[in-house]
């Protein structure tokens, strides 16, 4: 496989990419710390700096150009650097960002240098969500590795009408499911791979063309807004979890179905079903809710230019039971203590 495309608990989305321009005008350049021409790869995201601190929302536009580059709607906004790997980080300027109420980074790479982007960044276990959003321009030829963390409230933009290779779907919420979407328009695909290994995401793609192989598997809901398939498979998680896939196109290959899956389509004349799979036959309504999951394409959006900025602020501070950090630690520590008295 050549193209890798991770995501944790995510909607991926496709139809039309608008034309419109994003507007960067007020856009001031950041100096790159290391060696530019070494990256391959962009971390799209900006960790928390702390407890209890706030900092703007953000987005994050990448799009191709004639040289890396790195830009933002403040001036020093954000540091960036390269790290070991030739991989794009980048962390807040608490002079700039703790004071700002909007948050836009820009980010320019040759077409065919970048192999790899992460979106929205690991969530620490109990942290709030990063809120950040993440458009990826048309244009680009190499990109390897797309990886999602939706926990963090990601929200993606991306267009690979220039990328035309396979494509992994590894949808992955640890440590636990979040609230990400992620919107996709893809060039015809030789394999398309869902892989999701913990929660529940869905997944909606636009493929120009079709797939040559779609496996779909985990606990994930994947629906085909266009594009055929010629075969593949469609399996639960190791837990048994169910995976869903319905689409409008045409399945002109074999399809298995296996575990604890379930299709809709079209015609099952192409399908072969094992244990408690199960097909059905018959025209993918999108309007009628299928199982308790939302309606199946009437809420696809497609991938459209976004704003250069994402309004807006989030505190950074540790959810669930409004417990601090070091009250969380503390309760770790009495339990792990307790298993120790004799």
């Amino acid at each position: 496989m050549n193209t890798i495309f991770r995501a944790a608990s995510f909607l991926l989305f496709a139809s039309g990419v608008a034309s419109a321009a994003v507007d960067f005008v007020d856009f001031v350049p950041i100096t790159i710390q290391g060696d530019a021409g070494s990256i391959q790869s962009i971390e799209a995201y900006v960790e928390c700096p702390g407890e209890n601190t706030q900092v703007p929302n953000t987005m994050f536009t990448i799009e191709p150009g004639s040289e890396v580059g790195v830009s933002a709607n403040l001036a020093d906004l954000v540091v960036a650097e390269v790290a070991d790997g030739g991989v794009l980080r980048f962390s807040w300027n608490p002079e700039v960002a703790f004071g700002a109420s909007s948050s836009g980074v820009k980010i320019t790479m040759p077409a065919d240098q970048l192999r790899s982007v992460v979106a929205g960044g690991p969530r620490p276990f109990g942290m709030s969500e990063h809120n950040h959003k993440v458009q990826i321009l048309e244009g680009f030829t190499s990109i390897d590795a797309l990886e999602v963390f939706a926990s963090s409230n990601t929200i993606v933009w991306a267009s690979f009408n220039d990328v035309q290779s396979d494509l992994l779907v590894n949808i992955d919420n640890t440590p636990f499911p979040g609230g990400g979407h992620v919107h996709l328009k893809s060039a015809e695909l030789k394999s398309l791979v869902v892989d999701e290994r913990i929660g529940g995401g869905t997944v909606n793609a636009n493929v120009d063309g079709s797939v040559d192989n779609l496996d779909v598997k985990g606990h994930v809901s994947f629906s085909l807004a266009a594009g055929d398939i010629k075969g593949g498979s469609v399996s639960s998680g190791e837990d048994n979890s169910l995976s869903l896939l319905r689409t409008n196109s045409t399945v002109s290959g074999v399809m298995t179905v296996d575990g604890t899956a379930q299709v809709r389509l079209h015609s099952c004349a192409n399908v072969s079903t094992s244990g408690k799979a199960k097909c059905w036959d018959e025209f993918v309504d999108d309007k009628e809710p299928w199982e308790g999951y939302p309606p199946r394409f009437d809420h696809i959006s497609g991938v459209s230019v976004q704003p250069a900025t994402h309004e807006g602020t989030h505190t950074c501070e540790y959810t669930g039971s409004g417990q601090s950090l070091t009250a969380y630690l503390a309760v770790l520590l009495a339990v792990a203590m307790s298993f120790m008295v004799v």
